[in-house]
């Protein structure tokens, strides 16, 4: 199969996800750049064009270690081809041959959107996100929701919460100390994120981020970062201050997230992925999620060893 490529421009790289169904905010060079300011994660985007001109579009994220270069596809996002309409598969296959022999270093993990494109790469780990599909809905879509999470939501609509996108700095750096009372009750997290990380979100808000934020009595109790791309919202991190767990502000959260995601014609709302926490998992399948495969693949075993030796990354 003839394969030929080019390195792309952020602009065409915008143009080309923009166009596309299968594509989230995580295939943008938006998300790039944000791993570039934060981590100094280099990135690059190449375009491929197969016979009959079937296209293939990989962005991705790098860093070299150890004379080796290890690539993102992409990094903490969803990866996968980005194809611009339904390739043969018999093309699929022998690109796939070729991209493991191209990127000998890669991890990336499945997009939900398009799960056919990695059945020829060997998984690494098995994981899922939970969504809803709008398309799917109601107009009430809470009819979907299980009766515990309907009783939250009446509960938490009376105690009078006052809902807002976050629009200043000192809103984010708010929702900082949120997360970080949050993040005191995870046992071992992988990731904690730096002030850094929230400046540089809160620098590209106009480009489909949003801080979804709750108060009461005018102090911030609660918040979900979203991203949006095309037709899918990713709920990418929440947050709760511990005294007002029992406040059901993340069902409301999730009402006015959902309702403006159908109002404002998204398909897909991913409630994404949950680790090993079966409670998170209990609490997203009570809104009327489904599961979709977002697996884990590496191109050479060897790189989870390699990585672990970094634990920056």
């Amino acid at each position: 199969m003839r394969i030929e490529h080019r390195v792309v421009s952020n602009e065409e790289w915008m143009n080309y996800v923009n166009s596309s169904d299968i594509s989230t905010f995580f295939h943008t060079p938006l998300w790039a750049e944000i791993w570039e300011e934060y981590k100094g994660l280099s990135y690059a985007c190449e375009r491929f064009i197969l016979d009959d001109n079937f296209q293939v579009l990989i962005p991705y994220s790098y860093y070299r270690m150890n004379e080796q270069t290890f690539h993102w596809f992409t990094y903490k996002g969803y990866g996968g081809f980005i194809i611009d309409t339904t390739i043969p598969d018999c093309y699929l296959r022998d690109f796939t041959d070729f991209f493991i022999k191209r990127y000998p270093f890669m991890r990336f993990r499945s997009n939900p959107l398009a799960p056919d494109q990695c059945k020829y790469f060997l998984w690494s780990k098995l994981d899922y996100t939970q969504m809803i599909d709008l398309e799917k809905t109601n107009t009430d879509f809470t009819v979907n929701w299980s009766k515990g999470h309907k009783k939250s939501l009446k509960k938490a609509l009376d105690i009078g919460f006052k809902i807002k996108i976050a629009d200043q700095i000192e809103e984010w750096q708010t929702f900082y100390n949120v997360y970080m009372d949050t993040v005191k009750r995870w046992q071992c997290p992988k990731t904690i994120y730096l002030p850094k990380f929230f400046e540089i979100l809160f620098s590209k808000r106009f480009h489909n981020i949003k801080l979804w934020v709750v108060y009461l009595n005018n102090i911030m109790i609660a918040g979900q970062v979203c991203f949006y791309h095309n037709k899918h919202v990713h709920f990418w991190l929440s947050a709760i201050l511990s005294q007002y767990r029992s406040y059901c502000a993340s069902h409301l959260l999730h009402f006015y997230i959902i309702k403006n995601a159908k109002k404002n014609k998204f398909r897909w709302c991913d409630l994404g992925l949950s680790g090993k926490s079966n409670g998170i998992k209990q609490f997203k399948r009570e809104f009327g999620t489904l599961i979709y495969p977002a697996h884990i693949y590496l191109t050479n075993p060897q790189m989870i060893q390699l990585l672990k030796e970094n634990k920056e990354l």
